[in-house]
């Protein structure tokens, strides 16, 4: 790391037991490749924890999954008609996005 303000990739070794719901953060400490000395003692970062790559997967906003009778459908305009394509989602409630695991494509 060359500067504070580039991204890097960590391995996270420890974290707080809870989350601070006011902020909806975590302290977690992290370790970094440090060998050009940009990084000090104390400073803080901001991070993403990815627990699962789908590169796949097909996303829509989550007001575009209609739900009827317990099935999720979404709506794909083919040519000058509009077909309706029930799809199976892994929502991210945080994003307001639904990540389509099977379905229409």
């Amino acid at each position: 790391m060359r500067s504070p303000d580039e991204a890097s990739m960590a391995r996270s070794f420890a974290f707080a037991p809870t989350l601070d719901p006011a902020t909806r953060t975590l302290d977690a400490e992290v370790q970094l490749d440090n060998a050009a000395g940009a990084l000090r003692p104390g400073m803080f970062g901001r991070g993403a924890i990815v627990v699962d790559v789908h590169p796949n997967a097909s996303i829509v906003p989550a007001t575009a999954v209609q739900v009827t009778n317990g099935k999720r459908y979404v709506f794909l305009l083919k040519g000058d008609k509009v077909e309706r394509h029930e799809v199976e989602t892994a929502w991210m409630k945080h994003m307001a996005r639904s990540d389509q695991r099977r379905g229409a494509r």
